[in-house]
């Protein structure tokens, strides 16, 4: 796992406890839709997903590159840290209750347009929306990231905490905040729109 390369095919899910550390392995799961990637705290290269695959690992790392022609759907309770900067996977479902993604590359990202329970961004660089937000959970802005709703000025629908320790580009866009939400965090929030329903 440390020296190899080439591309490891699965058409029967992933179990993974471990740093996968050479960026010239890719994981690709294909085929059978359904298949299921588990494990306590993985970490690989590249992750390619061509068959419809949940995510029940408790912490699972990609750090250079999510593709493929699927959906990977966040299982309750898993936590996926995308780190890649590049991101062209077809599908992301990341609504079950508890289940955590954090974009954290060091580079520039966009994040993608789809219901999220919690959401974290972290990283030395800006994470770009790439379309409207549903966050059912907490948003978590970390030191030294900005957040940036894009020149499209797109909205954010929130209804967990508000925590902002980077800092947030509001742009023209609206931010909603539904049930009980706090916003808190070491960094003053300066929003463009608010709306509380």
């Amino acid at each position: 796992t440390d020296n190899g390369s080439g591309t490891l095919t699965t058409t029967g899910g992933l179990e993974i406890h471990k740093t996968v550390s050479s960026s010239n392995v890719s994981i690709k799961l294909i085929t059978a839709s359904g298949q299921i990637i588990t494990g306590t705290a993985g970490s690989v290269s590249k992750l390619t997903v061509d068959a419809n695959t949940t995510n029940q690992c408790s912490s699972l790392t990609v750090r250079d590159a999510l593709a493929g022609t699927a959906t990977l759907t966040q299982g309750a309770n898993a936590t996926l840290n995308i780190d890649a900067a590049s991101m062209t996977i077809s599908g992301l479902n990341a609504s079950a209750a508890g289940n955590l993604v954090s974009y954290g590359a060091s580079s520039a990202q966009t994040v993608m347009p789809v219901t999220y329970h919690h959401l974290r961004m972290s990283g030395n660089n800006s994470k770009t929306m790439g379309g409207n937000l549903i966050i059912n959970g907490d948003l978590t802005i970390n030191p030294t990231t900005t957040f940036y709703v894009s020149t499209n000025n797109y909205n954010i629908s929130i209804g967990g905490n508000w925590v902002n320790n980077g800092i947030f580009t509001a742009g023209t866009g609206t931010v909603t905040f539904y049930n009980s939400t706090t916003v808190q965090g070491t960094t003053v929030t300066d929003f463009y729109n608010v709306t509380i329903s």
